[in-house]
């Protein structure tokens, strides 16, 4: 749940939905929809009340026409076949339980997370860092210059040259009806301390699952691949030190900011990799024949997903943060927790 007596700010919540929304870029789909957030429950004079927060995003520019095809067909690359064989009876307009629609509500979600642990001194930062070979360079400078390039690029992208590049390739893509691989990289700096727990639940699975339950995600990836690729033990072992604070801290953070399951309080980074999204406008052979997906689609993931990624990075670190230090956040508990 949410604690109570917290502020709630609804135009930061419809700021990050605005960056989720369709139709805001040449490059996404060309729905249309305001993605206006009511409160229903939760709140009361702008404050949360502890009670369960619940609230309502309307469709309003839904085509079932679109899908009416779905009744003689299956989709390559969809739900379709999975929903049928464990369902049966299924409702597969716009993709059904399966739709990327959904997101919009952990947007929500995690706008609120966001805003409750941002008293903490934790911040994020996710950028699209890859669209099929083409991958931005790391960001050099602070979250506030790059978070200002990343929200307003069509893309998600901190780097204008590398923009440009993706440009170009997106609109080939689009031009061929076809669809494009991509990824969303994360940083979590400042960091907290001493979240997740040793086996179960630790804060790379905490994260992971969270991450792996969006549409089209097929990998999630903590720290440089490279580095646990091809590092020996004595390379990647991170060494400690004592800082001018008396404090123990890392010299390097090859370990991404986790310790057996557990946040170190050094930053945490990692990647999720999204495939191509499977509905395009390219006849494809299916059902013993060539079937075209009709309808308003997005030719790549990572632009709107990156966003989502945010939310559920945000939720992830709320229920994990909740847990170690239970249901009331008081100031002189937040403050000892960041580095």
């Amino acid at each position: 749940g949410v604690p109570s007596g917290f502020p709630l700010f609804l135009e930061e919540i419809q700021q990050d939905l605005d960056l989720r929304a369709p139709g805001r870029s040449p490059y996404t789909s060309k729905r249309k929809e305001p993605d206006k957030v009511e409160i229903l429950s939760g709140v009361y004079n702008g404050k949360t009340l502890g009670t369960p927060l619940a609230f309502i995003i309307r469709n309003t520019d839904q085509r079932p026409e679109d899908y009416q095809f779905l009744e003689q067909n299956i989709r390559p690359g969809h739900a379709d076949f999975t929903y049928l064989q464990k369902y049966a009876h299924v409702d597969l307009r716009g993709g059904g339980r399966a739709s990327a629609r959904e997101t919009v509500l952990r947007v929500v979600a995690g706008s609120i997370a966001k805003q409750l642990l941002k008293t903490t001194g934790l911040d994020l930062l996710a950028d699209v860092r890859q669209i099929a070979s083409v991958r931005a360079p790391e960001i050099m400078d602070g979250f506030d210059q790059a978070r200002l390039r990343v929200t307003t690029d069509p893309f998600g992208c901190h780097d204008p040259a590398t923009s440009t590049l993706w440009k170009a390739l997106v609109e080939e893509c689009l031009e061929n009806k076809d669809s494009l691989p991509s990824s969303v990289y994360f940083r979590i700096d400042p960091m907290l301390c001493s979240l997740g727990e040793p086996v179960y639940w630790k804060i790379t699975n905490a994260i992971a699952n969270a991450l792996m339950t969006l549409p089209a995600a097929k990998g999630v990836v903590f720290g440089d691949i490279d580095s646990f690729r091809f590092k020996k033990g004595s390379e990647f072992n991170d060494p400690f030190k004592v800082d001018e604070n008396k404090e123990i801290r890392l010299q390097k953070n090859d370990s991404a900011g986790t310790l057996g399951g557990i946040s170190t309080g050094e930053p945490l980074y990692g990647e999720v990799f999204f495939k191509a999204p499977s509905s395009i406008a390219k006849e494809q052979f299916s059902m013993n024949k060539l079937l075209e997906v009709k309808g308003r689609h997005d030719p790549l993931v990572a632009p709107r997903a990156r966003i989502v990624v945010e939310s559920m990075l945000w939720l992830t670190l709320m229920d994990l943060f909740l847990a170690n230090n239970g249901q009331y956040m008081k100031d002189k508990e937040l403050s000892c927790l960041v580095r």
